[in-house]
């Protein structure tokens, strides 16, 4: 498994829907996970990114396809 991860902040509602909007489509391919602590949400889960506002949290694409997550981090940075 790969062992890349993003910090990033979830700081309001409209951040998490477009960073749900960007993770969704990926995970057809690969699963995305959002960590913080002990707990692991699925990022294509509106629901569970919510449950995150208002905190720091790591992005771990569990994929060994380094274009796909460099690619997927850039989306995640412009938002």
């Amino acid at each position: 498994m790969n062992k890349t991860k993003k910090r990033i902040y979830i700081s309001t509602p409209e951040y998490a829907n477009k960073l749900c909007g960007i993770c969704t489509p990926y995970t057809k391919n690969f699963d995305i996970d959002i960590v913080k602590g002990r707990c692991i949400l699925d990022a294509s889960s509106i629901l569970g990114i919510l449950s995150m506002l208002g905190k720091e949290v790591y992005i771990f694409p569990n994929t060994e396809n380094s274009i796909l997550i460099k690619e997927l981090f850039n989306k995640i940075d412009s938002i």
